[in-house]
């Protein structure tokens, strides 16, 4: 079995939606204090309801890229973990993740800076296409 340091992008993505994640709590307290709405209102933020018709649309944003980095890249913990469990990856699965967790966090800076929506569509489709590849290839790894 060759040594293969498939759960790095991992752990580097891992890390990545941890700061997001704090990033947008401090945030969301700071625009909170600083608007004077009371604590008790910011709960139901998570639903971006409150957030959206109290709070200027430019601030919004931010709270959705949450969701986006809890999603899809299950599939990717699940393939990089499965691929160092069995031992099979290759230098090839490594790039593979590298650039998955390069476009991710691509797709998170452009939604944090509101960026145009076709670029962070196009950065959605790519990083979904990057993963199924790496699905698949994780999945044929173990036949």
């Amino acid at each position: 079995m060759t040594h293969c340091p498939i759960l790095v992008p991992a752990i580097v993505l891992v890390a990545w939606t941890a700061i997001v994640i704090w990033g947008t709590g401090i945030v969301t307290a700071i625009v909170a204090a600083t608007l004077r709405i009371p604590f008790s209102r910011t709960i139901s933020w998570r639903r971006l309801r409150v957030l959206e018709e109290d709070v200027p649309a430019r601030g919004t944003w931010i709270v959705r890229d949450n969701a986006h980095l809890l999603e899809a890249p299950i599939l990717f913990y699940a393939s990089e973990f499965t691929l160092a469990l069995s031992g099979r990856c290759t230098g090839f699965d490594l790039r593979l993740a590298w650039v998955y967790v390069a476009m991710r966090i691509a797709h998170s800076i452009s939604h944090i800076t509101a960026r145009d929506r076709t670029d962070r569509f196009l950065l959605f489709i790519a990083s979904s296409f990057v993963l199924q590849v790496i699905v698949i290839r994780t999945a044929l790894s173990l036949l």
